[in-house]
């Protein structure tokens, strides 16, 4: 969050000096988009879109912690299972996700999936089966 109010304030000062988006993002080694970004967005705005980054396992968080809570705490056997389910990520995520888990930290309240348009449309859009 530190970076992303240091970007901020590094672009509004070269904006204020009229310098090009262009030439922000080369001086800066920032994408054009990302500069434009800046240019356009509060940095509280800029700071909830750090911290609120949909993964691909958002969606069988609830899953994974209650197979891990019935004992099955292998990664590589509730891998293949999640996928079944829909899961488009690999092994790597899951043990990822685990991993808390195995140091004892099993969170007594898993949040559940973060809602967007495109989550909600593919619910509503895809066969039950």
């Amino acid at each position: 969050m530190v970076r992303t109010r240091e970007r901020y304030q590094q672009v509004h000062e070269r904006i204020e000096r009229g310098d090009s988006l262009r030439a922000i993002a080369r001086e800066l080694h920032l994408s054009r988009g990302t500069v434009l970004r800046f240019t356009e967005a509060d940095v509280e705005e800029l700071l909830i879109a750090a911290t609120h980054r949909p993964s691909l396992i958002d969606d069988y968080r609830l899953y994974l912690h209650q197979r891990w809570l019935e004992g099955c705490t292998n990664a590589s056997a509730l891998a293949p299972v999640t996928q079944q389910l829909g899961y488009r990520g690999d092994i790597n995520t899951v043990r990822r996700h685990l991993r808390p888990h195995h140091t004892g930290a099993i969170p007594t309240d898993t949040p559940l999936p973060q809602l967007t348009v495109h989550r909600v449309t593919n619910w509503i859009m895809s066969r039950p089966e």
